[in-house]
């Protein structure tokens, strides 16, 4: 499945077999938003409705929406940072740039 992005809000999306439909979150905020959708056709539609439905209902009711999860900071120790330095180094990437790699494979995003 495609990642779903609209506005800066990730949908989180898995197959329920149980109901016969998808369920699907806004990932990475602190707030409960979900929807459900019957085919993959229908996903990129409901979802953007219901980042919409959500940032409406912010708005009537005079609340900040959540925003997205943009940063991740790591605490490690002075060792594992080296091995991560010297890993990167031998990529030629950067430290972040190799983080996000090996962090996009790790979550299969």
């Amino acid at each position: 499945m495609k990642s779903l992005t609209y506005k800066n809000y990730t949908a989180s999306v898995k197959y329920s077999a149980e109901d016969g439909h998808y369920i699907g979150h806004i990932a990475g905020i602190n707030d409960i938003v979900g929807f459900q959708f019957d085919s993959m056709a229908d996903a990129e539609k409901t979802f953007r409705e219901s980042v919409d439905d959500y940032l409406d209902a912010c708005r009537e009711v005079g609340k900040n929406p959540d925003k997205p999860i943009r940063t991740l900071s790591l605490r490690m120790p002075p060792k594992v940072h080296a091995s991560v330095a010297i890993a990167a180094k031998r990529q030629g990437q950067s430290i972040n740039g190799w983080a996000t790699d090996v962090l996009r494979r790790a979550a299969r995003a």
